[in-house]
């Protein structure tokens, strides 16, 4: 059973205000479109480099866009590989269903999040105790996160689980705040206050960390939002072609969606590129797929 007691101290309240106030002059910055979806596609790479360097398996943003890249199921596979392309599922996962999510997670919901990252899950009766604690009264979404980072940590669900409280809340900051890499860069801090907090039981210095955490990568977004992108920016995968445009136009309509099939026959084109314009499109968050093989069809994300 877990135990754990904390305090309001002066430091996490005046943490929780400024994450409450650059989480709205975040959401007031401006973004064109293309520049949005760069920006996505970066937090991407940030979460997966972060995750992989946290793994003690360091790839580059460059390597990790060149798996997510890759060709489809002719990739090479690697168990690695494999835990990369789960993560990027899960976080894929947690974008689309609980993203301003009103409902309040539940032990399944955690247990799906779970196989999707092909992680074991425990202890079912204690984590509905656990969600039935930080969900009730008005308990700051940042301290909801935190706790459940603690609880299941060293578990990957440990940063995806706090992420999807964060995503329900608003915190998500339209799919642009990634946490691995502080994690990753701050890792002696890191494990010291994880440790300490899972032993003692007394936990306000580690979500005093958590908070300050969260501060620093948003400060450090917000910084980012207003420079433009550098001309020796890495990603060289967001480029989209003309017909992978006119595709996103043909789906503008709410509820509609296209098949392959629908593309080579609009488009003229093979089964081979109307299959290699789409996965680009799912790849780059574009568009969202749904069903499998060829049932599969796609919708405007």
């Amino acid at each position: 059973m877990i135990i754990f007691s904390y305090n309001l101290s002066p430091t996490l309240e005046i943490s929780l205000k400024k994450i409450d106030k650059l989480k709205s002059q975040i959401l007031l910055v401006p973004l064109s479109p293309l520049n949005y979806h760069r920006l996505v596609w970066s937090a991407t790479l940030s979460h997966l480099s972060g995750w992989a360097q946290l793994s003690n398996q360091p790839l580059s943003p460059q390597a990790i866009e060149q798996i997510l890249l890759g060709p489809g199921d002719n990739r090479t596979s690697t168990p690695f590989i494999k835990k990369a392309l789960d993560y990027r599922r899960a976080l894929d996962h947690i974008w689309y269903e609980w993203t301003a999510n009103p409902k309040s997670p539940t032990t399944l919901d955690l247990k799906q999040l779970a196989n999707i990252l092909g992680v074991s899950f425990h202890h079912e009766e204690e984590v509905t105790s656990l969600l039935g604690y930080v969900q009730t009264g008005p308990v700051h979404p940042a301290i909801q996160s935190a706790i459940l980072h603690l609880y299941f940590y060293p578990s990957r669900l440990a940063y995806l689980a706090s992420l999807l409280i964060l995503y329900k809340s608003g915190f998500d900051l339209n799919r642009l705040l990634a946490m691995e890499n502080y994690w990753n860069e701050h890792k002696t801090d890191y494990l010291k206050v994880l440790q300490s907090a899972t032993r003692l039981g007394q936990i306000t210095l580690w979500l005093e960390f958590y908070c300050t955490a969260l501060v620093n990568q948003m400060d450090s977004l917000l910084s980012r939002l207003s420079q433009p992108a550098p001309s020796n920016h890495p990603l060289s995968g967001w480029q989209l072609s003309d017909r992978q445009k006119s595709i996103l136009s043909l789906i503008e309509i709410p509820g509609s969606t296209i098949t392959n099939q629908k593309v080579q026959s609009h488009f003229r084109v093979s089964q081979v590129t109307a299959s290699r314009d789409l996965a680009k499109l799912s790849t780059l968050n574009f568009v969202i797929p749904h069903g499998h093989g060829r049932s599969t069809s796609y919708s405007l994300a």
